[in-house]
């Protein structure tokens, strides 16, 4: 493809939070897939997120606030959504922090786990089996 120069195709890794660490940038140009767990690792390490308009995506990130939604199969919108943010680092960092935010707000491990009990203790109690 010709990218060898520019792209370093790293494979599987075990090592996330280092590889965010060192990001600015965090691009997901999905196609589909349910709420993304590398989205959510992005936001809890404040890293601003390009990411397409598809599915959960569309819960999560709010334009400009918490990510940058592009449609899919979009790569010139991938270019300038990218350059936006490598030329704006108030935007970044402003996009960044605010997805942390969110994060802590409403995805935190703890949060999601006592929301899934709750919902199943309601449909248990609905089932009459509590």
């Amino acid at each position: 493809m010709g990218v060898n120069d520019k792209v370093i195709f790293l494979g599987f890794r075990k090592d996330i939070d280092n590889l965010l660490l060192i990001s600015d940038i965090i691009v997901l140009p999905s196609l589909w897939e349910g709420l993304s767990i590398s989205l959510l690792e992005a936001m809890a390490a404040g890293k601003p997120i390009i990411t397409t308009t598809i599915g959960s995506n569309l819960e999560v990130i709010k334009n400009c606030e918490t990510g940058i939604l592009i449609p899919p199969k979009s790569p010139d919108e991938i270019s300038k959504s990218i350059n936006l943010l490598l030329n704006n680092p108030e935007l970044r960092k402003k996009i960044g922090q605010n997805a942390r935010q969110v994060f802590c707000e409403k995805y935190t491990e703890e949060r999601m786990l006592n929301e899934y009990m709750e919902e199943y203790q309601l449909l248990c109690k609905n089932k009459g089996v509590l």
